[in-house]
């Protein structure tokens, strides 16, 4: 295989294309973000609603939707590690121990979601919902940040371990500042915060922790602890690879042995995750004090749920608009993700998209303008109260979407530069993947 030319100065042509390209990956990929939240809380609030036009069919309906949502990536995950290595000989399972934390840590992710999806929405409305959301940086944050003290320092990388260092800094000054605002505008909006939601904010944090998902995927002696990171918002494997570089988030020098045992760990993780979902969505349906359903409506059996199943496609053309958007956003961002990671597009096309998201869907659903016209209850012409009506509220939510925005911001900053501290201190040269 012929050496890589470092020393290729890219062209004016070829700098425009990556720029236009990234732009282009970039409003793809936040537009599904958005598109895909929206609609999300727009079946789970109206739901939730106390709303008599909406029967117990009818929501049971969504809760169907809700529930194939929430299982579609588990199934898809599952059906590829079990045709890409289950039933193959020469792909190893992963130690006993780490079968056992996947398992943990899976049925963490799926009870944290489940009660994100069926039961938080109903405790607000929707900017509620996505604040909330945004409060499971906190353990992947705190993560990062003690990485930054096991780094090796020397006089070259000093200047950039201090930027690191501050702005992680300010990136937890910043989280802090949006959980307080968050917890003052629920109480300013008379919302008492039930002891489910921090604990599936908690149980979110923790599965989505680096180091977590770092010690599953690394687990096998034979790989690189340090030149095979998994600690980026990208897994994908590019053709022209930087070994331990802070450009390629993920990337794996030697993609045939991480293989060895990741998808049968995909597989059983999506296979845990499956089970636990449909499970745990189930005790929140048929457990009145969790129940998705208003007080008002009588107890869920189980004929009520098949009935929903049965008569699924009798819902009305605005919850299929909301399903099918989000399944079909849920798609397109997927595979504007991948070509971001694969084409070293990430900062722009990945990690901008993920800070301006929550912003941006905060703004649509709690102006009322664009509320109203986004967010209709399905199955008849009601609108959903998602507006701000305190002042004091309005100055909560703007500064706790503000200090999101930016803990979003400075984390991706000093999770690049923490990469960049890494890869000069190696001194490690730039390679050709072997597998090109």
């Amino acid at each position: 295989m012929p050496a890589y030319d470092h020393q290729h100065k890219a062209s004016r042509v070829e700098v425009a294309i990556k720029w236009i390209s990234s732009f282009v990956i970039l409003l793809l990929f936040g537009s599904c973000l958005v598109f895909s939240k929206i609609s999300l809380l727009a079946l789970s609030s109206a739901m939730h609603a106390s709303n008599d036009n909406l029967d117990l069919d009818a929501r049971c309906r969504m809760f169907v939707m809700l529930q194939i949502i929430s299982v579609v990536p588990h199934v898809i995950n599952l059906i590829r590690g079990v045709w890409k290595c289950v039933l193959r000989r020469d792909r190893k399972w992963p130690k006993g121990k780490v079968m056992i934390f996947a398992t943990i840590m899976s049925i963490m992710e799926a009870v944290g979601l489940c009660l994100f999806i069926f039961y938080i929405p109903g405790l607000g409305k929707t900017y509620h919902a996505i604040l909330l959301m945004n409060c499971v940086i906190v353990c992947p944050l705190l993560n990062t940040i003690l990485n930054i003290r096991r780094l090796n320092i020397s006089t070259r990388n000093l200047q950039q371990y201090c930027c690191c260092k501050y702005t992680s800094v300010y990136a937890l000054i910043c989280v802090v500042v949006g959980i307080v605002c968050t917890i003052l505008l629920l109480l300013d909006s008379s919302i008492k915060l039930p002891v489910l939601a921090p604990i599936s904010v908690m149980l979110l944090s923790v599965a989505w922790c680096p180091s977590v998902q770092k010690y599953m995927v690394e687990s096998e002696k034979e790989i690189n602890t340090e030149s095979r990171r998994n600690d980026g918002p990208c897994t994908s494997s590019s053709s022209i690879q930087y070994e331990d570089s802070p450009y390629s988030l993920g990337q794996t020098t030697n993609q045939n042995t991480l293989e060895n045992t990741t998808w049968k760990l995909t597989a059983l993780m999506s296979l845990v995750k499956l089970l636990s979902t449909v499970g745990f969505s189930m005790l929140i349906l048929f457990i009145s004090d969790i129940s998705p359903f208003p007080e008002n409506f009588e107890k869920v059996d189980i004929d009520t749920y098949k009935n929903a199943w049965i008569t699924l496609f009798e819902c009305s053309r605005k919850q299929f608009i909301y399903f099918y958007t989000h399944i079909a956003s849920g798609f397109v961002g997927y595979l504007a993700g991948y070509i971001a990671c694969t084409t070293n597009s990430h900062m722009i096309g990945f990690s901008v998209p993920l800070a301006i998201a929550t912003p941006f869907s905060i703004f649509l659903l709690a102006a009322e303008a664009t509320c109203n016209g986004i967010l209709f209850m399905p199955d008849h012409d009601d609108k959903l109260d998602c507006t701000i009506t305190s002042s004091k509220s309005i100055i909560f939510v703007v500064i706790a979407t503000t200090a999101f925005f930016l803990a979003q911001a400075f984390f991706d900053v000093v999770d690049f530069i923490r990469k960049c501290i890494q890869y000069y201190f190696k001194g490690r040269s730039v390679t050709l993947d072997a597998n090109v």
